[in-house]
Formats: structure tokens, C-alpha cells, sequence
């Protein structure tokens, strides 16, 4: 989730943070109210595509053969495989029902054998209520910056100045405009050259 969320904000992430923060704001305002409204207008007590999922399954179960032993209690059986099913317990030993929340295609078998609608086994999390409960909130509309609240007076502090390490320096930084003093004389570093070839702008060391 955390993935598909950083794809959708990838060009806002390199906006200033206010900028980036109203662009957030108004794809997820305006993502919840379109996902509002498909909520209000689905016919069907589980969602599509849980129910897209749920045929899929369906479709597959009809070459698994439900063998009843107790209760709520099958074998399921389609050679060389065999699989334990309990419906009351919403168990197959598969354990893709377990994993996916989501009956299998052997607990569907079972579930027609005994004339049982599937979408009674589908969790409440899945459906049409509990889904529209999480959108339930809105996130308002806000106005623009030529409306926001404007501040008189923002003081802003200086950063902490932290002693650097070693020992501190004792030279004064010289002005760009200050002249040179004239009772030191600076140091002249003359041409490189070579003592092996005779060559100036390297040394012998780095003679090639």
C-alpha cells in the first residue's frame, strides 16, 4: 500500500512543502468522494471486485468433489489431491481461505453440495457497509494563500552556533577591500619541473 501511495505523490515530492502537502490534499479529497459515490451506487452486498474474485473460484469448483462427514465437515476430493474442509470453522487445510480471507474453491463446492450462498462466508470487511465506513469522513475544501491569515511579525531565531573541533583559529579574514600589509612578505611558489625529463608542470614523482 505504502508503495502504490508513494507512486501516486512521485511529482509531488519535489515541491515545496506547502505546495506538496495541498497537492495531497486535494487527490486524496478528491479520490474519497469518487469512491463515495461507487460505494452509494454498488447494488451488490460484496464488493466487485471481491465478487469478480469469489466467480473465479466458483468456476474452478466444480471438479473438486465434496465428500460430507459431520456437520459442516467435508473431504474434498479431485485425484491425486484431497483437501479437508469445515465450513463452521470457515477452515480448508488448502489454507488459501485462511491466508486470503476469502472462501477457496474447495469450501465453494461444499457450500453448493448443502445449497449455501457463499457471500455469507465472506468477512464484514469486505463488504458494501464496512468498506463505506472507511470513507465515511471528508476532507474539506480549503481556500487559497491570498485568504490565509497573515502574520504581523515572525521572529526568526538564529541557528545554534556549536564549537568546532580542533584549536580555533587566531588569523583575522582579511576585507576584500583591505590592502595587504607591506611589512609581510608572502610566499612565491615558483614552476614545477621535472628532474627526471626536464619537463616544467610535474615532478618527478608523477613523471609518466
Amino acid at each position: 500500500m505504502s508503495e502504490a501511495f508513494n507512486r501516486v505523490i512521485l511529482d509531488m515530492r519535489d515541491k515545496p512543502i506547502i505546495t506538496m502537502c495541498e497537492d495531497i490534499r486535494i487527490y486524496l479529497m478528491h479520490r474519497w468522494a469518487i469512491i463515495r459515490e461507487k460505494v452509494e451506487n454498488q447494488s451488490t452486498d460484496v464488493n466487485p471486485k471481491i465478487t469478480k474474485k469469489i466467480e473465479e473460484e466458483a468456476k474452478n469448483s466444480g471438479m473438486w468433489m465434496p465428500l460430507w462427514s459431520v456437520n459442516k465437515v467435508f473431504e474434498v476430493v479431485h485425484l491425486p489431491e484431497k483437501f479437508v474442509v469445515d465450513l463452521d470453522k470457515w477452515y480448508c487445510s488448502c489454507g488459501k481461505w485462511r491466508v486470503s480471507g476469502l472462501p477457496c474453491r474447495h469450501s465453494i463446492s461444499c457450500m453448493h453440495y448443502l445449497n449455501l450462498e457463499v457471500h455469507l462466508y465472506v468477512p464484514d470487511c469486505f463488504k458494501k457497509t464496512v468498506y463505506g465506513e472507511c470513507y465515511q469522513h471528508s476532507i474539506m475544501p480549503a481556500n487559497g494563500p491570498n485568504f490565509w491569515p497573515k502574520l504581523k511579525k515572525i521572529e526568526i531565531l538564529p541557528p545554534i552556533r556549536r564549537r568546532a573541533p580542533g584549536r580555533p583559529k587566531k588569523k583575522r579574514n582579511m576585507d576584500a577591500n583591505e590592502e595587504k600589509s607591506q611589512s609581510k612578505m608572502s610566499r612565491k611558489y615558483g614552476t614545477v619541473r621535472c628532474t627526471r625529463c626536464g619537463v616544467a608542470g610535474h615532478n618527478k614523482r608523477s613523471c609518466q
